[in-house]
């Protein structure tokens, strides 16, 4: 059950279009991102500034591994310490990788 003071956090990652030719393209993630963030405001009560969207070019690794670290485990942690459990939603549309179990 979550109440309306809990603090809230998303990440929202989509890629459409990758650097490599050889990587086709999914257009369907350019749309999920905002639609999911405009989901989330108005109807699971997630402050606007607490909505992180990275489309494209602006998905490097180094931008979503930042934050992921200090936008959602950060302010994760800090709730925690005022004695609040916060949630937290990342969302990823892409392409994934699959290696053998090894």
């Amino acid at each position: 059950s979550t109440n309306s003071d809990q603090p809230k956090f998303a990440l929202l990652v989509g890629v459409s279009k990758f650097k490599s030719p050889k990587v086709n393209t999914i257009p369907g993630c350019e749309n999920n991102v905002p639609a999911l963030a405009e989901t989330l405001i108005k109807d699971y009560g997630f402050p606007e500034k607490n909505v992180v969207s990275l489309l494209n070019e602006k998905a490097t690794k180094d931008a979503i591994t930042k934050n992921f670290q200090t936008h959602l485990t950060e302010n994760a942690k800090k709730a925690k310490a005022e004695g609040n459990e916060a949630v937290i939603v990342y969302y990823f549309c892409g392409h994934g990788s699959q290696y053998p179990d090894q």
